[in-house]
């Protein structure tokens, strides 16, 4: 099954990186990575599992001087992480090994389609840039000032009308 699976996914990226001029294909351990602005997207297939993940690095705990920062920063992740609605789907999440602040989303691979991929992709794409933003804007300032705790109401439909899966996504995939 899970061959299968690596093989739908690699089809979906061929597909996407054909539309973009770019090689975009799984290697033999199931694993593709690209950047996009700032962002190094990964997409994982693992052998075990019959699904695929999606994952950044949006920051890291160790760019924080203080024992306030951090937990400025920790509870504006809580926040954004709340019932999903500013990640649309995804969990951000801390990677124990480096303390590195991850933005993710999984799937299973039989329920999607190569559109639904695709857009996945994209709208996983468009909320990582605005979770990166929102976040390197506490690393800064030390979370005083910088961008509002809360999203716009206008940002807030727009993420509610592009949410994973639904409809296409903004339409700046992959360089």
């Amino acid at each position: 099954m899970s061959d299968q699976n690596r093989a739908t996914i690699d089809s979906y990226l061929a597909e996407i990186g054909a539309s973009v001029g770019k090689n975009i294909r799984l290697n033999d351990q199931g694993i593709s990575a690209f950047t996009y602005e700032e962002l190094t997207i990964v997409i994982e297939v693992p052998e075990t599992i019959p699904s695929f993940f999606v994952y950044t690095k949006l920051g890291s705990l160790g760019q924080l001087s203080t024992t306030d920062q951090t937990v400025t920063y920790m509870k504006k992740l809580l926040q954004l992480n709340y019932l999903q609605q500013e990640t649309r789907g995804g969990c951000l999440s801390l990677d124990p090994m480096n303390d590195e602040v991850m933005f993710s989303y999984s799937d299973r691979v039989a329920e999607i389609t190569s559109t639904d991929f695709r857009n996945i992709l994209e709208n996983f794409i468009d909320t990582a840039l605005t979770l990166s933003k929102a976040l390197s804007s506490l690393e800064s300032t030390g979370g005083e000032g910088g961008r509002s705790e809360e999203m716009s109401q206008n940002e807030q439909e727009a993420m509610m009308q592009n949410s994973f899966g639904m409809g296409p996504g903004p339409g700046h995939i992959i360089p």
